[in-house]
């Protein structure tokens, strides 16, 4: 079962539409007011990977709603909607209605699901706040991209000795921290801190290959990831803070991916986590728009959660990276890593 760190509410449909609804023209929305389909929720309850257009083997979504902050309401109310599917006739056109409480002002994110594809078509989800016009959205399902599949864990990215990565570094805090420092980095006008980070691959050994991470141009870590028939497997990590060897490897990938597929980690001494793949899905690289796959880890322990989203695409290895720590689910630290350039053969 798939560790769940947001306490939002899961809908799961029957396998057909049921009847009773009918799609017309959209009231006006209450000011402020937003609604976003995405992939996955973060520990904070923010979205993963928002989508446009829903690929129909994806099966379901997230919504994410937010309120307008000067709201009142006691409940907000949704309908998601068949506009134009064919084969389904007007008397069937509602897939699901349902209702949530309004908490601190806030609402919490809502899991749909079907059994099965997603018919291809358009939809329309309409929300209301106690009766009131809320907000709004319209999407396509599609039959979604087709891309290269991850069978062996060489399809992954390039290991040998000399590789290269570059990426630009994007660290938010919450309103629960008061303060934050990180070494390397700058502090921008919007109140974020920026860095560059290169990642370099070396000689590899029993444990692996080290990847060294450099901040600023300063090692702050070095990871060992290994090659093996079932995956790549994050075997020792060394930090100004120490030297850790994990009993057993964190599986990073398992191979061959397929979308919806789960595994665990459940190490000695130390908090576990879950994962979770989905793909193949539409994704950006220095070389311009290609197709890859999400791989989400989530762990918890007391009043702390934390979820981990990678973007990975064949060949070229992680190209997005969002790591959400919360307390309580209130951000607390958000790391961004976005592919600039790599990979690519060091001096």
């Amino acid at each position: 079962m798939t560790l769940r760190l947001v306490c939002g509410a899961v809908v799961a449909f029957a396998a057909s539409f049921v009847g009773g609804a009918s799609v017309c023209a959209d009231p006006p929305a209450a000011a402020g007011a937003t609604v976003t389909i995405c992939v996955a929720v973060a520990a904070d309850g923010s979205p993963i990977y928002p989508l446009t257009e829903l690929p129909s083997k994806l099966r379901g979504f997230w919504m994410v709603t937010h309120l307008p902050p000067a709201s009142t309401a006691k409940r907000v109310e949704y309908l998601w909607s068949a506009v134009d599917v064919p084969g389904v006739p007007p008397e069937r056109r509602k897939v699901f209605q349902g209702d949530e409480p309004v908490k601190d002002g806030a609402i919490a994110p809502v899991e749909m699901r079907l059994p099965r594809d997603i018919p291809i078509g358009t939809y329309h989800i309409e929300l209301t706040a106690d009766g009131a016009p809320l907000a709004h959205v319209d999407f396509p399902v599609v039959a979604g991209p087709t891309g290269r599949l991850l069978e062996k864990t060489d399809d992954l990215l390039p290991l040998s000795e000399g590789t290269t990565w570059s990426y630009a570094l994007t660290v938010t805090t919450g309103p629960v921290l008061v303060s934050f420092e990180l070494p390397g980095t700058e502090k921008g006008a919007d109140g974020k801190l920026r860095a560059p980070v290169a990642y370099r691959a070396g000689a590899a050994s029993a444990d692996g290959t080290p990847i060294e991470i450099r901040r600023a141009g300063t090692l702050v870590d070095t990871q060992w990831w290994r090659a093996e028939p079932k995956g790549l497997f994050f075997t020792r990590d060394k930090t100004a803070d120490g030297d850790t060897t994990f009993d057993p490897p964190c599986p990073l990938v398992k191979v061959p991916l397929s979308d919806r597929a789960e595994w665990t980690w459940s190490p000695k001494g130390m908090t576990g986590a879950t994962f979770r793949a989905v793909g193949p899905l539409p994704m950006r690289a220095p070389a311009g728009s290609t197709v890859g796959w999400l791989v989400l880890a989530s762990q918890s322990a007391g009043i702390g959660s934390s979820t981990l989203e990678r973007q990975i695409v064949p060949g070229v290895g992680v190209v997005h990276e969002s790591r959400v720590n919360a307390a309580n689910g209130k951000l607390t630290l958000r790391f961004d890593l976005d592919l600039t350039a790599g990979p690519g053969a060091g001096k």
